[in-house]
């Protein structure tokens, strides 16, 4: 019975350490939680990741990351201001997409 214990903490463990770095938690941190309490390994999946996407913004209210083509913040809900690029072709300015509105050369190059 020891033994199996032993081992069901052991797997706990390394689950929660690769969660957490999947996640971008402490997995050191969590490997030795999920240790400690294995039920934690299961909920960790479950858990929002800290990890950002590259093509993710920040929203100004609440910092949480908002993807590109979103105008409003799915967490608090508020509006995002639109940005905008220039135009590396005529020198417009205009909203963040794959092309210029007024040349239609590509603008992702940023």
């Amino acid at each position: 019975m020891g033994r199996l214990v032993i081992l069901l903490r052991a797997v706990a463990a390394l689950a929660g350490w690769y969660f957490a770095r999947k996640k971008g938690y402490n997995p050191l941190l969590w490997g030795l939680l999920c240790g400690i309490v294995p039920p934690l390994a299961i909920a960790l999946p479950f858990f929002p990741s800290k990890k950002a996407s590259a093509d993710a913004r920040k929203c100004p209210s609440c910092s949480r990351p908002v993807p590109p083509l979103d105008t409003v913040c799915r967490h608090c809900g508020r509006a995002l201001p639109i940005e905008l690029v220039k135009c590396n072709r005529c020198g417009a300015y205009g909203p963040d997409r794959e092309s210029c509105s007024q040349c239609n050369a590509p603008m992702k190059n940023h």
